[in-house]
């Protein structure tokens, strides 16, 4: 709560950002200089805000997620221009929204991942065209790599890997530029396989791969309500959590 940004384990790419790949212990977290507001990490690389609203990445590069319009490692904390408020990441991709309610995407794009409307890997800031007000983690696990956000008059928009269903676009069809999920949304999460929302009425959504049996899974392609009333969800690696009111 003070502002103070605290990293340990794994560091072999410099994700830490101590200016080294030396491992730090739980014992022995590094702590980062400055006054930090956010937080998100990749599989092997990082992205913060400081309270001044200016956005730094470090660590794992290979696909150009640190912004740097290269594919260069850093285990320093490198900037990249502009003023932010919200970020999200998957293993090999980075998403940012500044100030402004523009949204960029950078990094691996293999799955139209990026909503950028190709498959381009991109090293530096892309602009996803459109004005937004909630971006949402995404994550790169069994369903692939899937992204959402969410434009202020509420509609839902999601792009990327569908290889469960898990955008609920009634279809199992990857999207490398944002499509529209009907209704009015207040939160969504991926995990995966599966996803879910929470709209604006209070009422919780699932779609994507519900049960895992193999390599089969049992899937809803589109949103299917979960009975109550619901104030927030969140996904994890296999499972989504959702908070009752």
């Amino acid at each position: 709560t003070d502002g103070h940004l605290l990293m340990s384990g794994f560091n072999s790419n410099g994700n830490l950002g101590s200016n080294s790949t030396k491992y730090y212990g739980f014992d022995s977290p590094f702590q980062h200089a400055g006054s930090w507001s956010q937080v998100v990490l990749g599989g092997e690389h990082t992205m913060a805000i400081r309270t001044d609203g200016t956005l730094w990445t470090w660590g794992r590069n290979s696909y150009g997620q640190l912004g740097q319009g290269n594919i260069t490692d850093y285990s320093s904390p490198v900037q990249i221009p502009g003023s932010w408020n919200q970020i999200a990441t998957n293993t090999y991709s980075s998403f940012a929204m500044k100030t402004d309610n523009t949204l960029w995407a950078w990094g691996d794009n293999s799955s139209g991942n990026l909503g950028t409307g190709n498959y381009t890997d991109y090293s530096s800031p892309v602009q996803i065209p459109g004005t937004w007000q909630k971006l949402f983690q995404s994550n790169a696990l069994i369903g692939g790599v899937s992204a959402g956000a969410i434009r202020p008059d509420g509609t839902l928009w999601v792009w990327g890997s569908n290889k469960y269903g898990n955008l609920g676009t009634n279809n199992t069809t990857y999207y490398n530029s944002p499509v529209q999920l009907p209704g009015s949304w207040a939160q969504v999460a991926f995990s995966g396989p599966g996803s879910g929302g929470v709209k604006s009425d209070g009422t919780g959504w699932t779609w994507g791969a519900s049960v895992m049996s193999g390599y089969v899974p049992v899937t809803n392609s589109s949103p299917v309500q979960v009975a109550g009333s619901w104030v927030q969800i969140n996904g994890g690696e296999g499972g989504s959590g959702i908070k009752k009111e």
